[in-house]
């Protein structure tokens, strides 16, 4: 909008009749305007939803991922534990055959 061209249009009117457009115009702008801010709003809303269920479900995928670094840890030990008691038995059949 050319503010220029709408305060030439508003000085060709009497006073009254200019205040009252000008009042119009005002309101309908601000009208505008929130439905606009509502919309944004809207949008914003929307997009948190969104986040928030991306969000959970990042926690789910955590969630497995912890779930196998258990099982993964419990892997180890027990690998850990039989190379241990597969030492100790060769030890002691090595130490027997002497």
């Amino acid at each position: 909008m050319n503010t220029h061209d709408l305060n030439a249009s508003a000085n060709q009117l009497e006073e009254k009749n200019r205040q009252a457009i000008l009042k119009v115009i005002d309101l309908k702008v601000e009208d505008d305007m929130e439905k606009v801010l509502m919309k944004i709003q809207s949008e914003f809303g929307s997009i948190r939803a969104e986040l928030a269920n991306m969000d959970s479900k990042f926690e789910h995928i955590d969630g497995k991922f912890k779930h196998m670094e258990d099982k993964i840890s419990t892997v180890y030990w027990a690998v850990g534990l039989s190379s241990a008691f597969l030492a100790v038995l060769i030890a002691l059949i090595s130490i027997l055959k002497k």
